[in-house]
């Protein structure tokens, strides 16, 4: 009888490994960031049929927002959702835990203050990556006719995507992206290489003309 129960537990701890493995694995695969960057804003969201909880440092709590018991039912439906929401800017190691026991991967979170760039009337927040930079978001512009467009959005960028060339122009910093929107014709377009989810894409923006910005010389 307690060898039997023995090799059960043994069959148990097999089991549980090989599961965490596998979990190990799937997020590897599928894109599972070890190096996160966002403005205090923003939160990241990740959906796996897992049970993934994160813990944080004590002394570096006060970076990344407790846990959202919420989270599951504001984006999990059929998934888990593992959201991780910056409370103040500075840097923090997470570690993912899989039935809130097991370490299953480490994520270092930087998160610094948006960076908005709007030369020649374009309006997008980048903030810098290890290659490229990282869109954080896009506001809409006004047109001279008064209404609002949305260019980059229309062109199907998200935050997140990280801007890795400009009409074949690499970007590697915020000034980049400056000079290369700033030198653009007025009917030219905007063509994007970047990466979304570790998948290369490419994608145009259409130019519009705004109106005057207060407080940036023509």
């Amino acid at each position: 009888m307690r060898g039997r129960m023995i090799r059960l537990i043994l069959v148990m701890v097999v089991l549980v490994t090989g599961f965490a493995a596998a979990v190990a694995i799937t997020l590897r695969v599928t894109g599972f960031p070890e190096d996160l960057r966002f403005s205090p804003e923003q939160e990241y969201v990740y959906r796996i049929p897992f049970p993934l909880s994160i813990v944080v440092k004590e002394d570096q709590a006060g970076v990344i927002q407790p846990p959202n018991t919420d989270a599951n039912e504001k984006y999990g439906g059929v998934c888990t959702a593992l959201v991780i929401g910056p409370e103040h800017t500075g840097r923090a190691e997470v570690e993912v835990r899989l039935f809130g026991v097991i370490p299953v991967r480490r994520v270092v979170v930087n998160v610094t203050e948006n960076v908005e760039v709007i030369p020649s009337g374009h309006a997008i927040g980048v903030l810098l990556a290890t290659e490229g930079v990282v869109i954080v978001g896009h506001v809409p512009l006004r047109g001279l006719d008064g209404k609002q467009y949305h260019p980059a959005r229309n062109a199907g960028l998200l935050a997140g995507d990280v801007l890795l060339a400009i009409n074949d122009q690499q970007v590697s910093k915020v000034d980049d992206v400056e000079r290369i929107i700033s030198g653009l014709a007025a009917s030219g377009s905007l063509n994007l290489k970047i990466k979304r989810n570790g998948q290369v894409l490419r994608k145009e923006i259409k130019p519009v003309v705004s109106a005057p910005i207060a407080g940036l010389k023509p």
